[in-house]
């Protein structure tokens, strides 16, 4: 079911090379669409309907060589709701009050529909990206509200989804955030 992984640090060949081999080796949690957001002086995205090996292989990876980056999230998809198809890939472009933000996830969320009408925002076809975009429907323009907004719609998703998430914020504060619920598993390495 899904798999994340992510980068913060100085841009490196090396730091490039490792998360390109991400890319394929966590195809393992998903072979559906594999996907990319890098911020360095500004934000790109690649994402497409193809496994990690494939992503790679035709060239949506070069990113990590052509642009240094000091942050980056990645995602490999294995569908449990929306089709398969280069829009329902993640990461997802959310808009909050302070700009564009890319956010991935790993699980199920549930009650689309609920959270949809709960917060205000459209029922798209994948449940992930309602959550995200009820979460930057309630962000705020401080990192506070940011994380106020998060604990909100956690709690109101909470009792029937289980999830890790990653939040790669573009704006001040740059940051990668993520968080779990407590049955899914979510490693943090530092490789220095």
């Amino acid at each position: 079911m899904c798999g994340l992984f992510g980068y913060a640090g100085p841009w490196s060949f090396r730091a490039a090379s490792v998360l390109q081999a991400l890319a394929i080796a966590d195809e393992v949690r998903g072979k559906h669409s594999t996907g990319l957001a890098i911020l360095g002086r500004g934000a790109a995205v690649a994402k497409k309907a193809l496994s990690g090996t494939d992503f790679v292989r035709h060239g949506y990876a070069s990113l990590l060589f052509a642009r240094k980056f000091g942050l980056a999230i990645g995602h490999n998809r294995f569908a449990t709701a929306g089709e398969v198809n280069d829009r329902n890939a993640h990461p997802f472009a959310i808009r909050t009050p302070r700009g564009v933000s890319y956010a991935a996830h790993n699980g199920c969320v549930g009650g689309k529909d609920l959270i949809a009408r709960h917060f205000g925002v459209a029922d798209v076809p994948v449940d992930s990206e309602v959550m995200f975009r009820a979460i930057g429907r309630e962000s705020g323009r401080t990192e506070a509200e940011f994380l106020d907004s998060v604990e909100e719609v956690v709690g109101f998703i909470a009792a029937r989804a289980d999830f890790a998430c990653l939040w790669l914020e573009t704006t001040r504060p740059k940051a990668i955030y993520f968080w779990r619920s407590p049955q899914r598993p979510l490693v943090v390495f530092d490789a220095r």
